[in-house]
């Protein structure tokens, strides 16, 4: 069992500008003491909107997301052992051969600790600002992700495309891992697992229930149409692994990781505010929220529908509880998921 958790970015920067940059290295470096077999980075430019770090949709602590290949060039340096990863690299906002170039430098000066989790985005907002076609950015990501292997895996590559078209050209710094970084697709569709089922050996959805908890009917409640979109149930993971499965037999490759992301940070309540303990056949997402033993279950609900790693965080109100927090998931939770 792979166990990644996303790191506090907000604090880190604060505590970088107020002098405090040391708050990061001991933040990291007891996550990788604590067995944490990878840390993920977000990716987002611009303001990302509302944020449910405190479960509440309209709550907003302000958050900030800083470049994932500058922190993650920083992790690589900070580290000895751990997996360091952006969790999603969306990559229709960049060129492919600056990220192919970055991600290789930090495969490089991380000794081979990269994993690649590239995805298609969604924020209207960042596509707009940036003057992309969001229309096609299914398209884009599949051909950067092409353009990108090939970079990776030649010494020189060409490449002719909707987007780019090359010959002959040479990464000047190329991966450790060869042909490539192990790669996990970011996105909750069918489409993005379809990608994964091609070009990956993973795949990583969020799985937490927003913007309204749905019923196992399908229906949702609570909250706007359409949430089933934005992320994957337990009932939905098992029918999907099922079809992913078979198209990976058919093409003579081993059966995908599949990551299931918490998304929130985790909660962790002294008393339930639950009526009744919900059985595990009955949960249908994260809610990542109420006592340990609750949490637990969501976790094992997922164990059970297919997931075989999971990425999770934990409340970035300060790096002290942050840290409590993984310290209780790793003694309480983890043991449980191998």
């Amino acid at each position: 069992m792979k166990l990644v958790t996303g790191i506090p970015i907000a604090l880190f920067l604060k505590d970088a500008r107020s002098g405090e940059k040391s708050m990061i290295e001991k933040a990291v470096r007891e996550i990788e003491e604590l067995g944490f077999w990878g840390i993920s980075m977000p990716d987002h430019i611009f303001h990302p909107g509302q944020s449910l770090t405190g479960h509440t949709v309209n709550e907003n602590p302000g958050w900030r997301y800083a470049d994932p290949q500058t922190m993650l060039g920083y992790l690589a340096a900070i580290t000895d052992r751990v997996k360091i990863m952006p969790r999603v690299l969306v990559l229709p906002y960049r060129q492919p051969f600056g990220v192919a170039h970055g991600l290789a430098t930090i495969d490089s000066l991380s000794g081979g600790r990269l994993l690649f989790c590239p995805g298609v985005g969604s924020d209207f907002t960042e596509f707009e600002v940036m003057r992309l076609p969001r229309n096609k950015r299914g398209k884009m990501t599949d051909e950067y992700i092409e353009i990108i292997y090939r970079l990776w895996a030649n010494e020189r590559a060409t490449f002719s495309g909707e987007f780019y078209s090359f010959e002959d050209v040479s990464l000047v710094v190329r991966p450790v891992q060869q042909p490539r970084p192990e790669v996990w697709v970011g996105g909750s569709s069918k489409a993005s697992l379809a990608r994964a089922v091609r070009v990956g050996e993973g795949w990583t959805p969020t799985c937490y229930a927003y913007p309204a908890i749905q019923s196992r009917s399908g229906q949702t409640e609570g909250g706007p149409s359409g949430a089933q979109s934005s992320s994957v149930s337990t009932g939905r993971l098992v029918e999907l692994k099922e079809w992913a499965d078979a198209e990976r037999e058919k093409a003579g490759k081993p059966p995908l990781e599949y990551v299931m992301s918490s998304a929130p940070p985790l909660n962790f309540l002294p008393k339930s505010k639950k009526a009744r303990r919900i059985p595990i056949s009955e949960i249908d997402f994260f809610t990542c929220e109420g006592t340990v033993d609750e949490i637990r279950d969501e976790f094992l609900a997922f164990k059970e529908a297919g997931s075989t790693s999971f990425v999770t965080n934990f409340m970035p109100t300060t790096i002290d509880a942050y840290l409590e927090g993984a310290r209780l998931f790793m003694k309480e939770i983890a043991p449980a998921l191998e």
